[in-house]
């Protein structure tokens, strides 16, 4: 069995769609109750990542033509524009004569296609990723609540799959004021569901992710209000500011 069948997908080199479908069957395989399952899953899901760079995309399928060429109807045609129709051999091209390439083939008709809607949770991480890049939105409570009250948020039957893939940005997007922190754990339920969580992530990051909630290491980031950040690397600014903080 390949790591596309553990994953139940067709190779892909799209690492969202292999993450997806890593968390759908994450339900099936939890760590504590089937941890043989989830160590298959695991090793497949790593192995998929590692693949994905490497697969080839899809090619596109040919159109059909409207109508058959000559060559479809079993005509031959010859340079100067008859039509052989395959029954006499003696009606075979002259030596160095060739076909009209004109006459065998006609252009493909290009039919408009309808686009494909982008995956809600998709469109839900590109939101809140937008919020973060703008840094005086990413510190404004009030610029999340639209984000955090799609209704994906609440779609109980993709909570797993959304949580994975908010997990995984959270574990390179952390710079966030407590009170997000505290709206993002009314809507995952970070706090209730520790003891999972831990069995699922990093410990280090679930751990950073309490102590933003309950305050205990909060970076604050009143300052940046009055005095926004100018011609900084404000990331790396934040991130030295954190290190300071926990050697302290």
């Amino acid at each position: 069995m390949s790591v596309w069948d553990i994953l139940g997908i067709e190779a892909t080199g799209d690492t969202s769609a292999i993450k997806r479908a890593y968390a759908k069957k994450l339900r099936l395989h939890h760590p504590e109750d089937d941890p043989e399952g989830y160590q298959r899953l695991r090793e497949a899901y790593d192995s998929a990542l590692t693949m994905a760079p490497y697969v080839e995309p899809e090619k596109d399928e040919r159109l059909d033509f409207d109508e058959p060429s000559a060559y479809d109807r079993g005509q031959t045609a010859f340079s100067g524009g008859e039509l052989w129709t395959g029954e006499e051999k003696d009606d075979y091209p002259a030596s160095g004569q060739s076909p009209a390439a004109s006459d065998y083939y006609r252009e493909p008709l290009h039919h408009a296609r309808e686009p494909i809607p982008q995956d809600p949770i998709e469109q839900f991480i590109d939101e809140i990723d937008e919020i973060y890049e703008n840094f005086q939105a990413r510190i404004d409570p009030e610029a999340w609540e639209d984000a955090l009250n799609r209704d994906i948020v609440w779609d109980v039957e993709r909570s797993g799959e959304l949580q994975y893939e908010l997990m995984d940005f959270l574990e390179d997007h952390r710079h966030l004021p407590r009170p997000v922190w505290q709206r993002l754990d009314d809507m995952l339920h970070f706090t209730e569901n520790k003891e999972d969580l831990l069995g699922e992530y990093p410990d280090s990051l679930i751990e950073y992710i309490m102590s933003q909630i309950n305050g205990t290491s909060e970076l604050r980031y009143e300052c940046f209000k009055e005095h926004p950040a100018k011609d900084i690397d404000i990331e790396q600014y934040l991130d030295l500011r954190e290190q300071g903080d926990s050697t302290c």
